[in-house]
């Protein structure tokens, strides 16, 4: 149920985004929605403006040649209550959990409208706060992904963590929402490696220039096995690259690639102290210093 709701709230901000565009049919609204793959009837558009309507949004309806049509009023001052704000942040954070920048890009867009609506500079301020989201150079994302799309290597200009700067070259792959933060990355394979890698976009500063465009990514990928207690298992399962191989004695033996160390790490940790078996002895050396780092800096604080 939860997740039908975040996806209802979704398509209604959908919806508005774009009323705040045009006039608009609900034969033009359906016809919107297709072009994101979604299909729509008349009667939930009808549930979906009379939403707007009753969270005071003001949807302006016109009548030609016996069909309505829909828009936001533009001169409309909006002035929302602090339950409308806490409303609007219990979206955001929604939408957080979607793990999906195209979807934050959009509302955020939306978020952007509705505060040029509004004349109170504090409550603005707020509409148009999304955190680490509202310092990324979102320019930057759309050429990056444009790169992605092509698979093309890039040398681009990173800020190194004292501040200084370095060119890097990188075999674009992906851009992605971390799986264990909200951060953005660039995946891709590093000069000179073999395997996927990820940079936080907000420690890109530019790209520099194109090295070449058009080239597929090749990697031979090692599987990794590893083991761990069913009772965590039935809480978390598998995730999309994973494959299970064997449930025996309340023990789970699962089958990975090892395609993006980083990745691979943070979620075996994730599953400590039930994890029992790593095939790798790399990646298990890693995680055992991590588990020793993470012990040493527990001891320090507590003891």
């Amino acid at each position: 149920m939860k997740k039908q709701a975040q996806e209802s709230s979704l398509k209604i901000l959908f919806l508005l985004n774009l009323l705040c565009k045009k006039e608009l049919s609900k034969n033009d609204i359906i016809e919107e929605f297709k072009k994101q793959n979604v299909e729509i009837k008349k009667t939930t558009i009808n549930n979906y403006i009379n939403k707007l309507k009753n969270n005071n949004i003001p949807i302006v309806v016109k009548q030609r040649k016996n069909v309505n049509y829909y828009t936001f009023d533009k001169k409309y001052n909006i002035i929302p209550t602090k339950e409308e704000l806490d409303a609007s942040s219990d979206v955001k954070k929604l939408l957080l959990n979607e793990k999906t920048q195209q979807i934050i890009k959009n509302v955020m867009r939306i978020f952007y409208k509705f505060a040029l609506h509004t004349y109170d500079y504090k409550i603005r301020e707020e509409l148009v706060d999304f955190g680490y989201y509202s310092k990324i150079n979102w320019l930057l994302v759309k050429h990056l992904e444009n790169h992605c799309k092509n698979k093309n290597i890039i040398m681009i200009d990173y800020i190194l963590p004292e501040g200084s700067k370095k060119y890097i070259i990188i075999h674009t792959d992906t851009v992605k929402i971390g799986d264990w933060s909200n951060r953005l990355y660039l995946t891709g394979i590093l000069e000179g490696d073999n395997k996927i890698s990820q940079l936080p976009i907000d420690k890109i500063f530019r790209i520099k220039k194109v090295i070449k465009e058009n080239v597929q990514i090749n990697l031979e990928t090692e599987l990794l096995t590893y083991k761990i207690s069913k009772e965590i298992f039935e809480k978390v399962g598998l995730d999309k690259k994973e494959g299970l191989s064997e449930i025996k004695n309340d023990i789970v033996t699962i089958r990975r690639p090892v395609d993006d160390t980083f990745f691979t790490i943070q979620r075996l940790l994730y599953f400590c102290p039930d994890l029992y078996y790593v095939s790798n002895s790399g990646i298990k050396n890693l995680i055992k210093e991590k588990l020793y780092t993470l012990k040493d800096m527990y001891n320090e604080k507590y003891y």
